[in-house]
């Protein structure tokens, strides 16, 4: 502090406390933190006191309402300098008066002058910093803070690690531009149909960005999977082979043991995508991917508990037994029912939180799943066993449609109506007498009650099969029946054949037209075995002309299995008109034509049970045949 401080202090202290009419009494009175009194108040205003203490100047300063400006004057600052906080102010003239206490008044100002101007200029520049987020702001603030306490090396050790951060910033942002250009890149393939470039530019824009944050990577891998899938499902090609590559990435990123619950997701899409590969796949391919499928789905439930997350749990295990179905149609022998019989304890433990009162409509769902697994378990069993398992699905159909109501969603209702309605056709094939014809009834309520739904214009492919399977229902309930009832079902039956041949035509559906011809035919002739006279006469022949209108596709070279069974058709046909017919002996000899025909598909090695059976009809022919020639 210089002599020339102490005389332009002394004289702004004196004029101050003038001009607020304070006697140096009093000023001392309003400065007692400090220990002041008149004496000492005295010798600062006559410049005695050559370095006045940083407090005392501070305290003169607050009472007597001295401006920086003017403080600034006394260490020779004019206002128009950059002026430094106050007690900076203070304490840099204090610091240096201690370090050089030889220095000049010309000294003391040149270094206030310049030091101002640097202060100034450091916070300018602090100032004019764009910092990234929130935390590298609070870092400046506190950098600013450090300047005012002279800390200068606090202030560059505050600034190493915002450095680093603010670099690392820069790099992610250029990374985040170099991305999106790679996404938009993968949107343009993918909307050309170029999965595999799609793919290629995806993982690209991936890469830029798991330097500084590998979960963002992932997030974009993971999302654009979900699309690979979806495109596939919608266009085929290469997409979910692309899907199942990004999902497996990620299980290198989301782990097991650093992110669980990421890893249990992941498993659970990379198995939906297996799933919907192996739809599109065939042979020994479908049935791995589909075994990768299952083991995908089985990892998610390590995490998926149905303590710990219940809705993700059932949703996996809903989705675990779908898979393990499309695994079971793939399969053969007892390998195919113990598949099913998983796929039915998946379903039974996600009705465990899919629950009537709780979730309605997934509930509805999953009976309506378990019943197709139960009704395939059935189809691959026997006796006792089969029949239990038809009457759960029985069961569980009946139970969707507590919830699928006609009214409500009568789609689903139709639809289940339709599933339950074939089950329970199979469980009166297993069953006899007036069992078996109650399933009957039950089993042709419901087709009809699916009909209701679908209808000839609003869905006619639906109405078209459910059409087929009450005719097939129909005729096993006349075979169960007697009489006029079964004449009356046996015509209810052709009605329906009839029915849906007015959707399955020759030209647009020839396979199936041919199909309902031959089922037509078949219950026109039992409805002849029960008729008699010109009645029996007029439905045989009509009979023949629907087994020949099949003819015209199942033809010898394009269908001969089809060809053959419809050949034989044809000869048990024209042997059963010979009790109403004026020519047994021509229909005989038709007979024996089409027996031979048959017979040039079927041999004893390849299509036995067809061969013995053919061979015996033709037996009996040739027998008939012998007995009418001796009567000639």
């Amino acid at each position: 502090m210089s002599s020339f401080f102490a005389k332009k202090f002394g004289k702004l202290v004196f004029e101050k406390r003038t001009l607020a009419i304070l006697s140096q009494d009093e000023l001392a009175d309003k400065c007692k933190n400090t220990g002041m009194n008149k004496s000492r108040i005295s010798d600062i205003e006559k410049a005695k006191i050559a370095k006045p203490q940083s407090a005392t100047i501070r305290e003169l300063v607050r009472v007597l309402g001295i401006t920086k400006e003017e403080l600034a004057e006394c260490y020779g600052i004019g206002v128009d300098d950059d002026v430094l906080p106050l007690k900076l102010l203070q304490d840099i003239a204090e610091s240096f008066g201690d370090q050089k206490p030889s220095a000049s008044e010309a000294e003391l100002l040149a270094y206030l002058k310049q030091t101002a101007k640097d202060w100034h200029s450091l916070r300018a520049r602090l100032a004019e910093l764009e910092l990234a987020n929130d935390n590298l702001s609070n870092m400046l603030a506190a950098a600013q803070d450090l300047m005012v306490a002279q800390d200068y090396k606090g202030v560059e050790d505050l600034l190493a690690p915002a450095l680093e951060i603010q670099t690392g910033e820069r790099l992610r942002k250029e990374a985040e531009k170099a991305a999106k250009i790679a996404q938009a890149m993968a949107d343009a393939a993918l909307l050309d149909g170029r999965s595999d470039d799609a793919t290629k530019h995806i993982i690209r824009a991936a890469d830029f960005v798991t330097g500084y944050d590998t979960d963002l990577g992932a997030i974009m891998r993971n999302s654009f999977a979900i699309r690979l899938a979806g495109h596939a499902r919608a266009f085929g090609g290469q997409g979910a082979i692309n899907a199942i590559t990004l999902y497996e990435k990620n299980l290198t990123v989301w782990g097991f043991e650093n992110d669980k619950q990421k890893w249990a997701m992941t498993q659970n899409n990379l198995a939906n995508v297996l799933r919907d590969q192996a739809a599109r796949t065939e042979g020994a391919d479908a049935t791995a991917l589909l075994g990768r499928a299952v083991a995908a789905y089985e990892a998610a439930l390590e995490v998926r508990t149905r303590d710990d997350e219940p809705q993700n749990w059932a949703m996996t295990q809903n989705n675990l037994a779908v898979a393990l179905r499309d695994q079971a149609a793939r399969t053969e022998g007892a390998d195919a029912t113990a598949l099913l019989g998983r796929a039915v304890a998946a379903y039974e433990a996600a009705l465990e939180v899919y629950t009537r009162d709780d979730e309605p409509q997934k509930w509805a769902m999953t009976q309506n799943n378990l019943a197709v697994a139960l009704g395939d378990q059935a189809a691959r069993s026997e006796g006792a066993d089969a029949t239990a398992l038809l009457g759960r699905a029985v069961a569980a159909y009946e139970a969707a449609l507590e919830v699928r109501t006609r009214d409500d969603e009568p789609q689903k209702w139709a639809m289940t109506q339709n599933n339950l309605a074939n089950v329970l056709r199979d469980q009166a094939a297993r069953t006899e007498g007036a069992d078996a014809t109650a399933l009957l009834g039950r089993a042709v309520a419901a087709y009809e009650a699916a009909l209701e739904v679908y209808t000839r214009d609003d869905e006619p492919q639906k109405w078209a099969m459910t059409q087929n399977n009450l005719a097939v229902a129909l005729r096993n309930q006349a075979a169960c029946t007697e009489g006029a009832d079964a004449t009356a079902l046996l015509g209810r039956a052709v009605a329906a054949y009839e029915a849906a041949l007015e959707v399955y035509t020759r030209d647009d559906e020839p396979q199936k037209w041919a199909m309902m011809q031959n089922n037509l035919a078949n219950v026109l002739r039992d409805q002849a075995a029960r008729t008699e006279g010109a009645d029996a006469t007029a439905l045989l022949g009509r009979a023949v002309a629907a087994y020949e209108a099949a003819l015209e596709v199942y033809t010898r070279d394009d269908g001969p299995q089809n060809w053959a069974e419809t050949q034989g058709n044809l000869g048990s046909l024209f042997l059963q008109s010979v009790t109403v017919s004026r020519t047994p002996g021509q229909d005989l000899q038709r007979a024996l034509q089409h027996l031979d025909a048959a017979l040039e598909v079927y041999d004893p090695v390849h299509t036995s049970q067809y061969y013995v059976k053919c061979t015996n009809v033709r037996d009996h022919v040739l027998d008939l045949l012998v007995e009418f020639e001796g009567e000639a």
